[in-house]
């Protein structure tokens, strides 16, 4: 069964979803100024998973660019026009929704060594299951907790949070994480496509 086909079926509410979940996914991808071929298939996978969401404007510009990119191989000239689109959707603010952004660090850390630092994920994953990315995380020696505390160094959230956190079920651990951050600078607040891009 289709969205469509169902009788709750609304296409505003699917589009304000489609493009918050989106402006996530460009925002976290453009943060460090480059596009990473993970992040590329992310995208693929995510209008793969989300095919109503090639008929929003500006996702539909994207959609475009991508349908001819060969996730197998992926150029530079991609890369390039990719991130120029990205950044100028973003730039322009026309992915704008009424929606609370996610408090990430900004700038993103620029180097992330995984060994003896400890990681909490919350949130929808783009990558898939979060468990995924703590078990290549724990394979470089990371330790993964699930509660917030002052032994915490990376609190990662998944790039299909809804944006509006505030009235999400992961608010508490978030606001908790900005308490201990005012006092100690951690833990490192980051985005899916921030951690996966040292994994």
């Amino acid at each position: 069964m289709t969205d469509s086909d169902n009788v709750y079926y609304n296409p505003e509410d699917n589009q304000r979803r489609y493009i918050a979940e989106f402006t996530g996914l460009c925002k976290g991808i453009i943060a460090d100024k480059e596009v990473a071929d993970l992040e590329i298939v992310c995208l693929i996978n995510w209008l793969y998973a989300n095919p109503l969401a090639k008929k929003a404007f500006p996702i539909d510009k994207v959609a475009a660019i991508l349908e001819n990119v060969d996730p197998q191989n992926i150029t530079e000239k991609d890369r390039e026009k990719l991130f120029n689109v990205l950044k100028q959707l973003v730039e322009n603010e026309l992915l704008t929704v009424h929606a609370s952004a996610l408090p990430l660090d900004n700038p993103p850390p620029k180097h992330i060594e995984p060994f003896d630092k400890t990681f909490c994920f919350i949130g929808k994953f783009n990558f898939g299951h979060p468990k995924e990315v703590e078990e290549l995380l724990m394979a470089k020696g990371a330790i993964i907790q699930d509660s917030i505390n002052k032994k915490l160094d990376y609190l990662v959230i998944g790039d299909l949070t809804n944006r509006d956190w505030k009235h999400g079920s992961y608010a508490k651990k978030i606001e908790k994480a900005l308490e201990l951050k005012k006092k100690s600078m951690h833990p490192a607040i980051i985005s899916e496509a921030t951690i996966i891009k040292f994994i």
